[in-house]
């Protein structure tokens, strides 16, 4: 995909994912303005973000090139990496390409992440990721997808983690219409096992519906737990200082790569809106869970808006919303 065209396309994109699902057709009537190819390429974009939605967010055209490459998705279907056969493509995005793969030792089906070469060349982030990930492998919880193994064979580096078969919660509340009361279970499985994570001083730092996988046995999975690390660039020293409190501090990388969003937009706590990365504990992921609480009793985002910068500019400055607003015969206990 030439860059001209990813100049045009990732814009429509972007706006586009923010856009409640039903909604969707007519914002994209309107931004393709008849143009049948640009509003394909912005679909073909669409589903496969749906797909990869347990990827940290990447820069914005970087995404785009790889969703939108015309490159087999089949091309490793039924090659070894390791002792990891692959079975089918899952989808990709900003952490490269995950498949289902059956582990030949054990005999069990895992969700196989292949790094891209770019990450897996960086000595000091994968240093940082794969510290953080053995921690998080240390979890034992059944509210929590859990990490069997980060390793590299051929030069192929790759993240099994377990694979959960389900929809995610995103699909629960706007596709399925899940009743309010099964959500809230599900969201109290969710409560228990980011509660875990946290008492091990594990943060998610990217919470959002579609890291949340919800089992064919009806059991809530947080995805992911462990991997913002690494797509988290390092702030050079006293970067953070300079921080203006902007908005689109947000969605600047901490080496100046436009469209690097630090969790995503619509869930970001407003220490994330900001940029401030090193300040992100525990409390950040606790505000992403209340923005999730929000939109399933509400279905719609706590804080959508126009763009991307409006999303951040409301999380950081608008009044919180109320679910009673929105829902007059939500619990009361949820306000």
């Amino acid at each position: 995909m030439k860059a001209e065209r990813l100049h045009q396309v990732s814009p429509v994109f972007r706006q586009a994912v923010e856009v409640p699902p039903d909604e969707r057709a007519a914002f994209l009537d309107a931004a393709c303005s008849g143009d049948a190819a640009l509003r394909e390429d912005v679909e073909r974009l669409i589903a496969a973000h749906e797909r990869a939605g347990s990827f940290i967010e990447s820069p914005a055209y970087e995404k785009a090139a790889m969703l939108l490459n015309d490159k087999p998705a089949d091309a490793l279907l039924g090659q070894l990496v390791g002792h990891y056969k692959i079975v089918a493509s899952l989808g990709k995005g900003g952490m490269g390409e995950v498949y289902l793969a059956q582990d030949t030792k054990l005999g069990r089906s895992v969700a196989l992440k292949i790094l891209p070469g770019d990450v897996a060349s960086d000595g000091e982030r994968m240093r940082r990721f794969t510290q953080e990930a053995k921690a998080a492998a240390a979890l034992n919880h059944p509210n929590i997808a859990h990490i069997y193994e980060v390793g590299e064979t051929g030069g192929t580096h790759f993240i099994a983690m377990e694979y959960v078969d389900g929809v995610t919660l995103g699909e629960k509340i706007h596709r399925e219409r899940t009743p309010l009361g099964k959500l809230l279970k599900y969201l109290t499985q969710v409560a228990e096992g980011l509660a875990k994570a946290h008492a091990a001083g594990i943060v998610h730092r990217d919470l959002k519906p579609d890291n949340i996988m919800i089992a064919r046995d009806d059991y809530a999975k947080i995805l992911d737990f462990g991997l913002a690390k690494l797509v988290e660039p390092q702030r050079e020293s006293g970067a953070e200082s300079h921080a203006s409190g902007e908005e689109a501090t947000a969605i600047l990388a901490q080496h100046s790569t436009p469209g690097m969003i630090m969790g995503s937009a619509g869930y970001m706590s407003p220490e994330q809106a900001q940029g401030k990365v090193r300040a992100l504990d525990h409390r950040s992921d606790i505000f992403s869970f209340g923005c999730i609480l929000f939109e399933a009793a509400t279905g719609r985002k706590a804080f959508a808006g126009t763009d991307t910068l409006d999303s951040l500019h409301k999380i950081v400055h608008a009044p919180t919303p109320q679910i009673k607003d929105f829902n007059t015969v939500a619990p009361a206990e949820l306000q």
